[in-house]
């Protein structure tokens, strides 16, 4: 049995076990310049390093969609530091997530 509620889930596995809740965090990265194939590749390729962590590209308007399902798996330095590393200036699209570390 799964209840949904905003981006919270709630999992139960039986009737005598707990409930264990599950919080996704959402997060959009606008980055100039990542509609070029070879950042694009770059990019990619430095994601296939952080397994946890779901992402979508729009290359048409250079965002990154990112899905985290554990907050502690990954901190936005670690996130910004996947589009510095290729020479692009990432900026954040709305509001931090609650849950998301700014440090390491």
């Amino acid at each position: 049995m799964t209840f949904l509620e905003s981006r919270h889930f709630l999992l139960a596995a039986g009737p005598r076990q707990q409930l264990k809740k599950l919080v996704m965090l959402e997060i959009e990265i606008y980055a100039p310049g990542l509609r070029q194939e070879s950042r694009l590749m770059e990019f990619c390729s430095q994601m296939d390093m952080q397994p946890k962590v779901r992402y979508k590209v729009d290359s048409h308007h250079e965002l990154v969609y990112f899905e985290i399902d554990e907050p502690g798996d990954i901190t936005l330095d670690e996130l910004t530091e996947c589009f510095t590393s290729i020479g692009l200036a990432p900026r954040i699209v709305g509001q931090l997530p609650e849950g998301l570390a700014t440090g390491q």
